[in-house]
């Protein structure tokens, strides 16, 4: 087998077909899982480029696997979008219901200055929060929108350098 490290710390060099079946484990590169076409793309640059374009060539649903985990992903990312959506809102519904009900406190006459003050301060402390939740929510958003562009970009950069395309591909529409 050629499996070579090219020097201690560098990634194993994959040099035949035969090393990159043995590397992500199957005989024939006709019957590959998800995982395994994970790790073809993922170890595309260990490979030398003629090795890797025959590689591709032989597994006949890469690209058809890759644009499914894509949809996958985006369906995946949909669908937490709309339970964080969910979940965020609930909080601020709570959030909301506190500060009607402590509002509706200060309209009391009887309220001493001290009780004032303390509402004030829980008031504000419900502001922070408000902002907190929906500072929370951007972030969950950015991150989940920097994973699916990371995999899609990783996958077709991936491949496209392997078969030559010098940059020059077109990125699926996944909005569908």
């Amino acid at each position: 087998m050629a499996i070579l490290p090219a020097k201690k710390n560098e990634p194993v060099r994959l040099l035949s077909e035969e090393d990159v079946k043995k590397f992500i484990g199957v005989e024939d590169f006709r019957h590959v899982t998800k995982n395994q076409v994970v790790q073809l793309v993922s170890s595309l640059s260990q490979m030398d480029p003629e090795v890797a374009k025959r590689v591709i060539e032989q597994v006949p649903e890469m690209g058809k696997i890759a644009l499914g985990m894509a949809q996958e992903l985006k369906e995946s990312y949909e669908s937490s979008l709309k339970a964080n959506e969910a979940s965020s809102s609930d909080t601020l519904k709570q959030i909301n219901a506190i500060i009607d009900i402590l509002s509706e406190q200060l309209k009391n006459d009887g309220v001493t200055p001290e009780e004032r003050i303390h509402i004030y301060d829980c008031l504000n402390s419900l502001a922070d929060k408000s902002v907190e939740v929906h500072r929370l929510n951007q972030d969950f958003i950015k991150e989940g929108l920097r994973i699916v562009a990371g995999f899609a970009g990783f996958a077709l950069i991936g491949i496209g350098a392997v078969l030559g395309t010098n940059g020059k591909f077109e990125l699926p529409d996944l909005r569908r």
